[in-house]
């Protein structure tokens, strides 16, 4: 298996497990991994210690500031098109 499908995967296990662990609780992510937190009900993007942005994932994006730019540079490293076309083969 591809290491970045093989990665893909263990990730997609992790956010099902947190997703588990979440419902019905306070959670605190900190993560670098914009997919374990897209669905947080509270995102606060942090800088060297300060809270740059605070909101959902639609309003973060929405704003084209720093979570927009972090989200569009990891989307863009995953290459998402590439690996649903090699999934689909």
């Amino acid at each position: 298996m591809n290491v970045k499908i093989e990665t893909l995967f263990f990730k997609k296990k992790i956010k099902k497990s947190l997703d588990a662990i979440k419902k019905g609780r306070t959670v605190i992510i900190i993560s670098h991994n914009i997919s374990q937190i897209i669905d947080a009900e509270n995102v606060i993007v942090l800088e060297k210690g300060c809270v740059m942005e605070q909101g959902t994932h639609e309003v973060l994006y929405d704003n084209k500031s720093t979570y927009h730019d972090i989200f569009n540079t990891m989307a863009n490293s995953l290459n998402i098109d590439k690996i649903s076309d090699t999934l689909d083969d």
